[in-house]
């Protein structure tokens, strides 16, 4: 069974390309597998897709118990499948981990993998705007927004490092939004042949969209959601953190430059 492994921080597009990668593969022919940790993804994933009795089937982690029937079909689908998509949102793409095989995986099998990157602005608005849908008690926003603080200035400046380095392949979910010929692009360079090069509709997974399961894809996927929150004050602490933090801001100013001008100007 070929494999894909797939990288992205939370609030990043994943699940809308993810969706769109496997359409492409074909649904009948594979096995999706989120929020996997180390290991063995069919033992770890957070929630799983497959194809059974004709349907593209979503299940939670909890199917793991033993003698669960649907379990068993996700066994039964990933015997029979030809591709299986691995998504991690909690482990980031190093060497280390990159150079690593997933247990239970064949090496000779593995396809590619890539990374999905939104741009700092965006992805903070997005973030802010979904921790104050969910989350009520102002010292539990308080504890979100200071580990999305932390998480811009460390784990954020490690995919954009990753995006650099020629191991992953990067898929920018605002260019992905913005161009069809950027998804045949992305699906020529990982050989995979191009079915559908449509955004889709919004899924569910992930919670959707921040800013409400009734706006088109093509209009989250390439807006400027940072535009509303510019005189937001965590959106403004947000920003002067990265602006504090000179390895970032070249990192940003690498593969985001318009994002690294806004910043400068901010």
């Amino acid at each position: 069974m070929d494999h894909w492994r797939v990288y992205g921080l939370p609030r990043s597009g994943n699940h809308a390309i993810i969706d769109w990668l496997c359409r492409n593969l074909g649904h009948e022919h594979t096995v999706f597998l989120n929020n996997c940790a180390t290991g063995d993804p069919f033992k770890s994933f957070g929630y799983c897709n497959y194809a059974h009795d004709g349907h593209w089937r979503k299940h939670r982690a909890d199917i793991r118990a033993k003698g669960n029937r649907h379990m068993e079909r996700l066994i039964a689908a990933r015997d029979r499948a030809e591709h299986l998509v691995v998504s991690y949102e909690t482990i980031d793409p190093t060497p280390e981990e990159l150079s690593a095989t997933p247990t239970g995986l064949d090496p000779a099998r593995h396809r590619g993998d890539v990374l999905i990157l939104r741009s700092p602005l965006n992805r903070i608005a997005s973030f802010i705007q979904r921790t104050r849908k969910e989350v009520t008690r102002p010292h539990r926003r308080a504890a979100f927004m200071a580990d999305l603080q932390t998480e811009m200035t460390t784990r954020y400046a490690t995919h954009l490092t990753a995006a650099q380095s020629g191991a992953v392949q990067p898929v920018i979910y605002d260019d992905w939004g913005a161009s069809e010929r950027y998804r045949a692009d992305v699906l020529d360079t990982l050989a995979i042949p191009a079915r559908d090069t449509t955004l889709g509709t919004m899924t569910t997974a992930g919670g959707g969209s921040s800013f409400g399961q009734g706006e088109p894809l093509a209009d989250i996927s390439r807006s400027r959601r940072w535009e509303r929150f510019t005189e937001d004050p965590d959106f403004i602490t947000m920003t002067r953190a990265l602006k504090a933090a000179p390895r970032v801001m070249a990192l940003v100013e690498a593969v985001f430059p318009e994002d690294a001008a806004r910043l400068g100007e901010a």
